[in-house]
């Protein structure tokens, strides 16, 4: 754990590491919104819904993973191999529609139209942990293609230990994420759930970079100096809050077409019941006192 935070306080700009948490924070929050309203979504539309989570998802991951890899100081000259790089998001990308799809496809589902919900008894009770932790493989998988994509002058070496530790982190915790998300729709559970999420992806970052020790050396090969690179970290910042907070515009005007759709069908069917009323006859509704005498014998009036 010191490992770890010492990795954290002197080895990395506590500025960029902040922004990245920020990133981090606000891309989980509108997964999380994004996997919710995929639940109450019709077959197709749930896809459609899942797609657009996996790519906030795999902005928001990326982008933290990329700003924290910025403010990383190894001590010598750095560089990105761009291939690996993009590959790295696509991975989080695919692994997070996968891993949302399969959270939203278990047995045992009890509300209709397919709320992401599951009975207590049903198998599907353990899809949205499957499904969060392949999200969690998912975000590791990203991480280690990234630092497989970062190129420094010098040897690399891991530690074992908390290489698996990082996994582990990462794995366990999406599981619980997306296994809090979908027990119920309260808001104080989605607030826990994008806790969680969180926890899960800069915990995995950090615990991996404990794990990264670099022997400095001479070695050919186009480098730059990491402090700077200001600009891109900008430019990523920029990029990563124009998607998600597209994510999160696209949230809110789909709940705001909604709600305008179901205070229409409100006074429609309002107006139909007011409609119904003045066309009744006049005798469906007579029971006066003096109504008695034309019903029929042994009936009462209602």
């Amino acid at each position: 754990m010191m490992t770890v935070l010492n990795c954290v306080a002197v080895e990395h700009d506590i500025r960029l590491v902040i922004l990245g948490v920020i990133i981090c924070v606000i891309g989980s929050w509108a997964v999380l919104c994004l996997f919710h309203r995929g639940s109450n979504a019709a077959r197709l539309q749930k896809t459609g819904w899942h797609l657009l989570a996996a790519a906030v998802s795999g902005a928001s991951i990326w982008c933290t993973h990329f700003v924290s890899m910025l403010s990383y100081d190894p001590g010598v000259p750095v560089s990105f191999e761009p291939v690996m790089t993009l590959a790295s998001f696509l991975a989080a990308m695919i692994g997070t529609a996968f891993g949302f799809t399969v959270a939203h496809g278990g047995w045992g589902r009890y509300a209709a139209g397919g709320s992401g919900r599951y009975a207590a008894g049903g198998p599907g009770r353990y899809a949205a942990a499957a499904g969060g932790g392949i999200v969690g493989l998912s975000i590791a998988a990203m991480h280690y293609m990234g630092m497989h994509a970062y190129r420094v002058q010098g040897l690399v070496s891991w530690d074992l230990s908390y290489l698996a530790a990082s996994i582990l982190i990462a794995v366990t915790l999406a599981a619980a994420a997306l296994h809090i998300a979908t027990r119920s729709e309260r808001w104080s559970d989605r607030y826990r759930a994008t806790g969680v999420l969180v926890l899960a992806i800069v915990g995995l970052h950090f615990t991996g970079m404990a794990a990264f020790r670099v022997t400095p050396l001479l070695i050919d090969g186009a480098f730059s100096n990491p402090g700077g690179q200001h600009e891109l970290i900008l430019a990523v910042a920029i990029v990563a809050l124009v998607i998600l907070g597209a994510g999160l515009a696209i949230y809110l005007l789909d709940g705001n077409l909604r709600a305008q759709s179901l205070e229409r069908l409100y006074h429609l069917t309002m107006q139909d019941c007011l409609a119904g009323r003045r066309s009744a006859p006049a005798a469906a509704t007579d029971w006066g006192p003096e109504a008695r005498w034309r019903q029929p014998p042994g009936t009462r009036p209602r």
